[in-house]
C-alpha cells in the first residue's frame, strides 16, 4: 500500500491513541467532579482539579456533620421505639443493635468503593440507603412493625458506615492541612448535638399522636441532604495511590489503635444503650432524653477542636490511652451513681473520652500511612466494638 494510502490510517491511529490518553487521565466514575478541556497540559489538568484545602476541609466538615445529626436522631429514639414494638423485653435492642451491625457491614465496603468508583459515587450511595431507611424506620413504627423497624435501622446504619469514611477524607488535603482538616471534620459533629434536640422536638411536634415516627423520618430527611451533597458539582484533589498491601510491621502499627478505639466504642455505645432505660426511671421524659444524648454527643465531638494541641503536648498514642481511660471511668460513674446527674456525668466522660481515644487512633493511622484495607478494617473492628457493647447484658 503507498504511503498516501497509509495516511488515513496513521490518522485514525494517532487520534485513537489520543483519545485513549485524555480518557486516562480523567479518573474513575465519580472521582472528579468537574469535566477539564481536552487540550489541558498535564500541570494545568492538576490545578484545575485541585481546590483550596479549607473549601475541601468544610465540605467534609458539613457531610460529616450532617451524617452525625441523622446518627444522633435515630439513636435518641431506637432504644424506645425497639421497646415499644417489641414483643419480648430481650428484642427492645435488637433495631439499636441492627443499626451498629448495619455500620459494621458498610465500613470495609466504603472504604473500597470509595476508590472503585469514586468517592462521590460511594458516599451518594451510602446516604440514599440511610435515607431509605429513615422512611422504612418510620413507617414501621407508624404501622407497629417491628421487624421493618430492624430492617430501617440497618438501612441507617449502612448510611452511618459511609459516614465514617468521611474523616478519612483529610488524608487527600495537602500535608499542613491534614491534622487540621481531620480535626475540623470530627469536630463539626459537636454542631449535630447542639442542633439535634430542637429538631426532634419539631419532627415529633409534626407527627405526633405517632411517637417517633417524626424523628426517624427526620433522621432519612438529613440523609438526603447529604446525598445532595455528595452528588453536588465540586472539584476535589485526586487521592493518591494506597498500597492494600502493608508489610507486617505496619499491621502491628495498626493492632494498638484499633484495640484502644474499638474499647472506647465499646463503652460509648454500652453506655447510650442503657443511658435512656435509666433516664425513664428517673422520670425524664422523652425530650428530655434526646437533651441529654445530645449533649452526650456534644461531649464526643467538642474536644476535638482542642486535638491538635492535645495531639502535640501529649502524643497521639497517649492521647489515645487517656480517652480509653476516661471511657472506662465514665462506665465506672454510670453504674455507680444511677441518678440523673450521675447519668448525666457518665455521658459526658465516656463521649469524650470516646472523642479522646478516636481522634488519637486516628492521628496514629493516618501518621503511619495505612492503606484504605487497613482505614476500612479499622473501621469496620471498632464497629464492632460498638456491637459488642450494645448487645453487652
Amino acid at each position: 500500500m503507498s504511503d498516501a494510502g497509509l495516511m488515513p490510517a496513521r490518522l485514525g491511529e494517532a487520534a485513537a491513541a489520543q483519545a485513549a490518553t485524555a480518557e486516562a487521565r480523567l479518573s474513575r466514575a465519580g472521582r472528579l467532579a468537574c469535566l477539564c478541556p481536552d487540550d489541558l497540559a498535564p500541570d494545568d489538568l492538576a490545578a484545575m482539579t485541585a481546590v483550596r484545602p479549607e473549601i475541601a476541609a468544610a465540605r467534609a466538615a458539613l457531610a460529616f456533620g450532617l451524617s452525625v445529626l441523622s446518627q444522633v436522631l435515630a439513636l435518641s429514639v431506637l432504644p424506645l421505639a425497639g421497646a415499644m414494638l417489641a414483643a419480648a423485653p430481650e428484642r427492645a435492642g435488637w433495631p439499636f443493635a441492627a443499626m451498629l451491625l448495619g455500620t459494621v457491614a458498610a465500613s470495609l465496603p466504603a472504604s473500597v468503593l470509595r476508590d472503585a468508583f469514586g468517592r462521590r459515587a460511594a458516599f451518594a450511595l451510602g446516604a440514599g440507603i440511610g435515607a431509605a431507611g429513615g422512611i422504612a424506620a418510620a413507617w414501621a413504627v407508624a404501622a407497629d412493625l417491628f421487624a421493618l423497624l430492624a430492617i430501617g435501622a440497618f438501612w441507617l446504619g449502612i448510611a452511618q458506615g459511609f459516614g465514617l469514611a468521611y474523616r478519612h477524607d483529610a488524608l487527600a488535603l495537602p500535608p499542613g492541612w491534614r491534622e487540621r482538616g481531620g480535626y475540623l471534620i470530627f469536630a463539626s459533629g459537636a454542631a449535630a448535638g447542639i442542633l439535634a434536640p430542637a429538631m426532634l422536638r419539631a419532627a415529633e411536634a409534626a407527627a405526633a399522636p405517632i411517637p417517633f415516627a417524626g424523628t426517624l423520618l427526620a433522621a432519612g430527611a438529613v440523609q438526603v441532604a447529604v446525598l445532595a451533597l455528595a452528588v453536588a458539582p465540586f472539584r476535589h484533589a485526586r487521592s493518591g495511590p494506597q498500597d492494600e498491601s502493608a508489610p507486617a510491621a505496619a499491621w502491628r502499627g495498626w493492632l494498638l489503635p484499633t484495640v484502644l478505639s474499638a474499647f472506647a466504642w465499646a463503652g460509648m455505645t454500652r453506655a447510650m444503650a442503657v443511658a435512656p432505660g435509666m433516664l425513664v426511671g428517673c422520670g425524664v421524659s422523652a425530650s428530655g432524653i434526646a437533651g441529654f444524648v445530645a449533649w452526650h454527643v456534644v461531649a464526643m465531638y467538642a474536644p476535638a477542636l482542642a486535638g491538635p494541641v492535645l495531639s502535640r503536648a501529649l502524643g497521639s498514642r497517649t492521647l489515645a490511652l487517656s480517652g480509653t481511660g476516661l471511657v472506662g471511668l465514665g462506665l465506672a460513674v454510670l453504674w455507680q451513681e444511677p441518678s440523673a446527674a450521675g447519668i448525666a456525668a457518665a455521658l459526658a466522660a465516656t463521649g469524650a473520652g470516646w472523642c479522646l481515644a478516636t481522634t488519637g487512633a486516628t492521628a496514629l493511622l493516618h501518621a503511619r500511612g495505612f492503606g484504605r484495607w487497613q482505614l476500612g478494617l479499622h473501621d469496620a473492628a471498632i464497629v464492632l466494638g460498638a456491637l459488642a457493647g450494645a448487645l453487652l447484658r
